[in-house]
């Protein structure tokens, strides 16, 4: 897809590459890491692109052990960096959602760290958003947390505090999602998230979305387990 959007300078809005589906109504809604990825095969082959998605994880750990830093002490902190790394281990693989990782920790943190400040977050992450949407389709799940988060920071806010704080969450929600929509297709990137959701009795079919099963004994459910202990 990157190579394609190179040679023709414009990113796809019909399928170009499957045989039953050539043709119909398609969008790269991941197209700035498809892009990286064929600049990064060009540069150094299959190796480039290993060492892209490698440099795109070892930012991510490192900023999420440079966070835990700040309420843990070295030990701690390094064992959660240590079963995040354990957890996320099976999709250490060259595919866009690698690129976004750093963002996603990014964003992430940035919404604790203005719940925990009881304030609302900067117009400054909008940024952030929006090249997290351009990156990976789990940009999503970006938009999802802020509500949960902005009802932490309301339920430990003064009561006096929370009418205006609201607001200022749900300003910053809106903007967010109008972030979200600065890509080649606008609002299309939030529609091929409903689309997937879409596909009904096929989402059982894809292992990597299926939920955890606990029947046989997991990474997870060690940690899991470990964590409660």
């Amino acid at each position: 897809v990157g190579n394609w959007m190179i040679a023709h300078g414009a990113a796809p809005v019909a399928d170009p590459f499957s045989f039953t589906f050539r043709g119909e109504p398609w969008i790269a809604k991941e197209w700035l890491s498809q892009l990286l990825m064929a600049g990064a095969f060009k540069l150094g082959g299959w190796g480039g692109v290993s060492a892209l998605a490698a440099g795109a994880l070892a930012v991510s750990f490192g900023l999420l052990m440079r966070l835990v830093l700040r309420d843990l002490r070295p030990m701690p902190a390094a064992l959660f960096t240590i079963a995040a790394i354990v957890m996320t281990a099976p999709h250490f693989v060259a595919r866009p959602h690698v690129l976004a990782l750093p963002v996603m920790v990014m964003w992430i943190a940035a919404l604790i760290a203005a719940s925990e400040r009881r304030t609302a977050p900067s117009f400054l992450l909008l940024p952030l958003m929006v090249v997290w949407a351009n990156l990976h389709g789990g940009f999503i799940l970006g938009l999802a947390l802020i509500a949960p988060i902005m009802f932490d920071a309301l339920w430990n806010a003064d009561a006096l505090q929370r009418p205006r704080l609201a607001i200022r969450w749900l300003v910053f929600g809106l903007a967010a999602l109008l972030a979200a929509c600065v890509t080649p297709y606008g609002w299309g990137s939030l529609l091929a998230a409903k689309s997937i959701v879409d596909l009904g009795p096929l989402l059982p079919l894809i292992s990597e979305w299926a939920p955890p099963n606990f029947a046989r004994f997991s990474v997870l459910e060690g940690v899991i387990l470990l964590s409660i202990g």
